[in-house]
């Protein structure tokens, strides 16, 4: 709004004083209320809170005091009987008198129009109009003795305003229940002061009543306001504005009311109150200045509009009652059970069909979507049918929203917890923490307005701040149900299955209706609606329209959810079928092997296909080929790229290929195919059967443990080299001879990086001291105790990484001589020798690196 606004308002103010107390009158010479309570005097005894008993012998109520000429009355009061001429009055003197007041009026009407236009605020700029209302209608009242209903009317509409206010200015919605139970609460008092403006008792006792009332909402919202303030966790100036906000009540608004109210001294009330009343304003205003201000948004509903036509009703009583009084004055009390069988007998037989009417026509003409409106609702229905992704889906429906209400955008917020695994590549969607406070206040079927969360603290403070911050104007619950996980399904229908069971039930009498009922969780999510473009708000037609919409996009997430549930089921299906097939193969290649040597292995994947490639095969000449190798990550593609690792693998060495030669190649898919986003540590070996020599080669895995039986020592083979798929770089071989009997362990990382409760890992000390202990034993018992080791020490934390084991013994025929030789250990230095590998492509032999491991040194081994 132009700044103009404001001296155009300073004017009209200043006109309508003049107007107002332009009529000169002749009038007692100090200011009382209609029960004769003296609020100003400056030329006679009496003072403030004085209380004048009767005037010319008759109650101050009764007794007319102003006039166009001068006339003497007689004043009965607390300080005795007097005798006063009225004193003549003009313009000039009520504006002496009410000088601070009328200058509080103005800085309260000027405050309600910077609320109304800076933010569209209607509580805050309710409560300074209805002060105003208050200031001059009490003004007007003093000065010619008119207008006592009106004034206290005035008082009464300014009770639920303050309370409105101290909602308002902490961040509270005011829920409808209220409203409509302060309409009431008005509509009551005014029809009682009506009804006793005769009688001088009630009208002390209704003046003194909205006095005290009054207060106490004050000491509410001062309350609220405290609460707020300790509640916050603003920093800096906001948290000083919420103190400012709380200290500004109490000074300035409880102060001066409880001063004039319970007259704690006798003063001029015209004077300090009025003084201390001018600090609540500006208060006010620094406490809820925003630079991020939203508009107001009104939302009528159904509740709110039957409350309505209930005040109606019982204002149509009122009239009523007013009716009979004027037709029959004398005999109101006799004549008034006429009207109350009339009253029941109309709220009987037309509340209902007026209440259905009045909904019938505001829905139609307010509230029903219509014209474009109704057409975009059957658009984003149509939406549904269409077989389009999720997130194609979604920009479409809320384009359609956008352009329907010409806003500057709509999103879709989902909670982390709701579609987990959908990957977000639009902006119309959002995402926020399933554990998130906020969503206590994003319910289904709810509307939450950005502009009543203003001045917010805690959650709706934050609440707040994300909405602003993607500028929202106003948030819609979305009310969905999501069907959990299959694993989720699968675990509650085994506990069904148990526990009827148990309570000797056949499983063919399972009630899968109610399982599946019981697993259908409710959604978090909420349709969110940008700011109007060129407009401050919504019309409740569109409002009405995006309830519809909300209800719609619900649809739209079930369905979705229906459909990602089969889209799991079937991924699941196929992953068991292709991890089946994994292990087959696996399988297979350690099956009936050779003379020479004796395998035990374990390939454990942490979901149903192992990214660990694992695979044996025979070459000529009595040798074996050993491949042990761990792809990062671990799911179905890990799968897939093992199973094209193995054929490559097997390929390239049935094609008489070496070992530098295949892993060179294993190198160059990697890098061509995946561009360095794909790694693999691989431990490959070439044995020969019959002499125990061996061609390995160790791409940064885990480097393999030697035992020799009866030994209380392993020997590490440290030699590593880069993981593959990282850069073209050649690989070379080293040698080592095994004796008979001798054992080689390997395994991937997940079994050294298996994690306890308290984050500690297994380790490769542990692994050696495991091998320490139970190494001399058969082959299979080896691979049973590791794996029972391994899920003792994880306990009940789930496996992190695919975890592979395998345990080769070098067993060739041996003639009776060779075997003497081993019993006694004399060929010991032969295969302790350091030797030399054959010349790998690059031509350079590599000598082998190893470390040996003994108990004693076991506690370094981690370390290093």
């Amino acid at each position: 709004m132009n700044r103009w606004v404001y001296p155009l308002a300073a004017f009209l103010m200043g006109a309508a004083m003049l107007l107002i107390f332009s009529r000169d009158v002749y009038r007692l010479p100090f200011l009382y209320l209609p029960d004769g309570t003296v609020v100003y005097s400056s030329e006679t005894n009496l003072v403030p809170s004085d209380r004048i008993m009767l005037i010319d012998g008759k109650p101050a109520l009764k007794t007319a005091t102003t006039s166009d000429f001068p006339q003497i009355h007689r004043v009965i009061s607390q300080e005795g009987e007097e005798i006063f001429q009225t004193v003549h009055f003009d313009l000039l003197d009520f504006l002496e008198i009410y000088k601070l007041l009328i200058l509080y009026a103005l800085v309260s009407f000027l405050c309600g129009i910077w609320f109304l236009s800076y933010g569209n605020d209607l509580h805050l700029s309710g409560f300074c109009f209805a002060t105003v209302f208050y200031i001059i209608s009490g003004m007007y009242l003093l000065a010619y003795q008119e207008g006592m209903i009106v004034w206290q009317v005035a008082g009464f509409l300014l009770i639920p305003a303050l309370l409105n206010l101290g909602l308002r200015t902490t961040g509270k919605a005011v829920p409808q229940q209220l409203a409509l139970g302060e309409l009431l609460f008005v509509l009551f008092f005014s029809l009682l002061a009506y009804s006793g403006s005769e009688r001088e008792e009630s009208v002390y006792n209704l003046t003194y009543l909205a006095g005290y009332l009054y207060l106490i909402v004050a000491l509410i919202v001062l309350a609220i306001q405290l609460d707020a303030a300790f509640r916050t966790d603003a920093e800096g100036i906001d948290r000083i504005k919420q103190w400012i906000l709380a200290l500004g009540t109490l000074i300035g608004l409880i102060l001066p009311t409880a001063l004039t109210t319970m007259h704690v001294w006798r003063m001029d009330p015209f004077m300090v109150p009025v003084l201390l009343f001018f600090l609540f304003p500006s208060t006010l205003l620094y406490g809820t200045y925003r630079i991020h201000l939203l508009p107001f948004q009104l939302i009528l509903t159904r509740s709110l509009l039957a409350g309505i036509l209930t005040v109606v009703f019982i204002g149509i009583y009122g009239l009523a009652l007013l009716t009979i009084s004027l037709i029959l004055p004398e005999s109101l009390s006799d004549a008034r059970w006429i009207l109350h069988i009339v009253i029941i007998f109309s709220i009987t037989f037309f509340m209902d069909p007026a209440r259905r009417f009045t909904s019938r026509i505001l829905d139609k003409r307010l509230l029903r979507p219509s014209g474009e409106l109704a057409e975009s609702l059957k658009r984003l229905a149509s939406l549904m049918s269409y077989p389009l992704k999720i997130q194609s889906t979604a920009a479409a429906f809320l384009g359609e929203i956008e352009r329907t209400l010409n806003i500057e955008k709509a999103y879709l917020l989902f909670s982390t917890s709701t579609f987990p695994d959908l990957r977000i590549r639009t902006e119309g969607i959002l995402r926020l923490p399933d554990g998130s406070p906020l969503w206590r206040h994003v319910a289904p079927e709810r509307i939450v307005v950005t502009s009543y969360l203003t001045y917010g603290t805690g959650v709706r403070g934050e609440l707040y701040k994300f909405l602003y911050r993607n500028r929202i104007h106003l948030a819609v619950g979305i009310e969905g149900l999501e069907m959990p996980s299959l694993k989720l399904r699968f675990q509650e229908h085994l506990r069904e299955i148990k526990t009827q069971r148990e309570s000797r039930n056949s499983y063919f009498k399972l009630n899968r209706g109610s399982l599946s009922n019981r697993l259908r969780l409710p959604t978090r999510a909420a349709l969110l609606i940008g700011k109007p473009r060129n407009r401050d708000g919504l019309l409740l037609s569109e409002i009405r329209y995006l309830q519809e919409a909300s209800r719609l996009a619900g649809m739209m997430v079930e369905n979705f959810a229906l459909l990602f549930q089969e889209v799991e089921k079937r991924q699941k299906m196929r992953e068991v079928y292709l991890a089946g097939q994994f292990q087959r193969q696996v399988s297979s290649s350690f099956e009936n092997l050779p003379q020479g040597i004796r395998m035990s292995y374990f390939n454990l994947p942490v979901i149903s296909v192992t990214g660990d490639y694992l695979d044996h095969i025979e070459l000529e000449g009595n040798k074996s080929a050993i491949f042990l190798g761990d792809v990062s990550g671990h799911g179905l593609g890990t799968g897939y790229l093992v199973n094209a690792m193995r054929s490559i693998v097997r390929s390239h060495l049935a094609a008489g290929s070496n070992l530098v030669q295949t892993v060179n190649t294993l190198n160059s898919f990697l890098l061509d195919r995946y561009e360095g986003n794909e790694f693999f540590t691989l431990f490959a070996l070439v044995l020969d059967r019959e002499k125990g020599e061996m061609e390995y080669l160790n791409a940064a895995h885990p480097g393999p443990l030697i035992r020799t039986p009866q030994e209380d020592q392993i020997i590490k083979l440290e030699d590593t080299q880069r993981l593959l798929g990282v850069l073209p770089s050649p690989y070379r071989t080293s040698s080592y001879t095994l004796r008979p009997g001798q054992r080689l362990f390997l395994c991937s990382d997940g079994v050294l990086e298996t994690f306890a409760k308290n984050e500690e890992a297994f380790g490769e000390a542990r692994f050696a001291r495991f091998l320490l202990d139970e190494g001399d034993k058969p082959l299979e018992e080896i691979n049973l105790k590791l794996r029972e080791e391994l899920d003792h020490f994880r306990g009940s934390r789930s496996p992190g990484d695919d975890t592979t084991f395998l345990a080769l013994e070098f067993a060739p025929r041996q003639g009776p001589l060779t075997t003497l030789l081993s019993f006694l250990r004399l060929d010991r230095e032969k295969s302790a020798s350091t030797e030399e590998s054959p010349e790998s492509e690059t031509g350079a032999p590599s000598k082998r690196k190893s470390v040996t491991i003994t108990r004693d040194n076991l506690g370094g081994l981690d370390d290093s």
